[in-house]
């Protein structure tokens, strides 16, 4: 089986310098690497898109098929035209953007993955990314699921022939009871996505490629433990500006071979706790919650310092999320209780109020107690600190103000 890899570029020089290295440290090469750069878009990024042509160029450690457009294509076109035409010459293609750094195994990982699952018709991705859920690691060192993952991938040239950028693909799921059964557990995050592609907030071409495999029942093979690390949340990417994600990665010096299994199917729990992850929570229910504690705080209008020491208990705590509430709280607590930090799943500040912001994985050790604000979405809270075997004791909001 022919196989290829696929780098998409832009203007990020470092980034695609550090990509190419971290390829060309692999254990095992691309056998033919074709590099995507799209062409420039404004004239304030022609320094770097030089920059990033000039590298691409000097790739000589393996055989290279190089495509410059002369055009801004856009993330979503110049991906689906490039997996296209590369599927045209190979049975199978790997695919990476330019802030993906990749484990010295990731080519090995990948190459076994496609070659094992070929024949699997229903098997539509192997991933090298980890979704950051609960799962307790099995005999093997990948499972099954029904998610595509956009970050490092690979597909075979006939489920590709499945793929269609078309928005009538969400209403043939709603209409099929199967296929809107898959949507629930795998995807109902992704009809915000093309919301949003179609106000021009985002160009997206993977939340149509996750609606196709959802819609034929696809399965997608990802790592416990991703075999990457995305450099792209600095503000300098497309899809990524104002975000931080924190993803479980292998040990760099592990070059185990990686154990698949021969069965494809999903694990029992495995559902669950996807559609946990993906299922967003509502704006309109988000500010029925905020309603209820900002009334009955005004409505009592009590002293709560002492009442918040002894529900507390501690004099260092953290707060999770930030905001209207958490200004007014932080105002509540004056000096009494010390917060030491401000928790958000994807920090998009450094600080709030002179606290310093930090991501569940930077939680401060001392921390022993957490306030909760978003006390609805309290299970996913619980399940992530979970998977990073952190027992801090959490307090919803609800429970101080509101009795709950």
């Amino acid at each position: 089986m022919k196989i290829a890899t696929i780098l998409f570029t832009y203007n990020r020089s470092e980034h695609t310098r550090r990509v190419l290295e971290s390829l060309k440290n692999n254990t095992i090469l691309p056998s033919k690497l074709y590099i995507f750069q799209d062409g420039i878009k404004d004239s304030t990024d022609i320094i770097e898109w030089e920059k990033v042509r000039k590298i691409i160029k000097e790739v000589d450690w393996c055989e290279t098929q190089i495509h410059i457009s002369e055009i801004n294509r856009g993330v979503a076109a110049s991906e689906i035209s490039g997996i296209t035409q590369v599927l045209q010459e190979n049975d199978a293609a790997i695919v990476l953007e330019d802030d993906c750094v990749v484990h010295p195994v990731f080519m090995k990982y990948m190459l076994d993955g496609l070659n094992k699952y070929e024949k699997k018709a229903r098997v539509y991705t192997v991933g090298a990314c980890a979704w950051p859920v609960s799962l307790v690691k099995d005999q093997y060192d990948v499972y099954f699921n029904g998610r595509i993952s956009s970050c490092g991938w690979g597909t075979w040239k006939d489920r590709w022939k499945s793929f269609e950028r078309n928005y009538d693909i969400l209403d043939r799921i709603k209409k099929n009871p199967d296929a809107y059964s898959r949507l629930e557990i795998w995807g109902m995050d992704l009809e915000s996505m093309l919301v949003e592609n179609i106000r021009g907030n985002c160009d997206t071409w993977a939340a149509f490629w996750a609606l196709n495999v959802i819609e034929h029942g696809g399965y997608c093979l990802s790592p416990y433990e991703s075999l990457l690390t995305n450099i792209g949340y600095d503000n300098s990417g497309v899809h990524s500006k104002n975000r931080k994600i924190h993803i479980t990665c292998r040990a760099e010096d592990d070059l185990e071979e990686h154990r698949l299994p021969d069965d494809v199917e999903i694990r029992k729990d495995c559902e669950a706790v996807f559609k946990d992850l993906l299922t967003p929570v509502l704006i309109v229910d988000r500010l029925k919650a905020y309603q209820k504690v900002l009334l009955s705080w005004i409505e009592q209008k009590r002293d709560w310092k002492k009442e918040l020491q002894a529900v507390i208990g501690r004099n260092e705590i953290g707060i999770w999320g930030k905001g209207e509430i958490c200004r007014v709280l932080l105002n509540e607590l004056g000096t009494g209780i010390k917060v030491r930090c401000i928790i958000e799943s994807e920090p998009t500040t450094e600080g709030y109020m002179g606290i310093p912001v930090v991501s569940p994985c930077d939680i401060p050790p001392e921390i022993q107690q957490i306030i909760v604000i978003p006390y609805y979405d309290m299970p996913r809270i619980t399940g992530k600190l979970k998977q990073l075997g952190n027992n801090i004791n959490l307090i919803g909001i609800d429970q101080i103000f509101m009795g709950g």
